[in-house]
């Protein structure tokens, strides 16, 4: 396996995007101190509109689920 320039797999795509590949959003350390992620490579940084419109829900996170299908996991 190939891997980038910080010893971790490459990312699937090639080209990231909100819809595909490595995704980070609001990333903090152990006590809650947003990271900096501006060094991050490999990966897209989602904006609070992404997360809102892809990952506020269970339903959002598992829409493709099933052939698009959806599915709306309960606690």
């Amino acid at each position: 396996m190939a891997y980038n320039t910080n010893g971790q797999p490459p990312s699937n795509p090639a080209v990231p995007s909100a819809a595909s590949g490595w995704r980070e959003c609001g990333t903090t350390d152990l006590a809650g101190v947003p990271l900096n992620l501006s060094t991050r490579i490999g990966g897209d940084l989602l904006t609070d509109s992404d997360v809102a419109s892809s990952f506020a829900t269970r339903a959002l996170i598992s829409a493709a689920f099933g052939g698009g299908a959806g599915w709306n996991p309960q606690p």
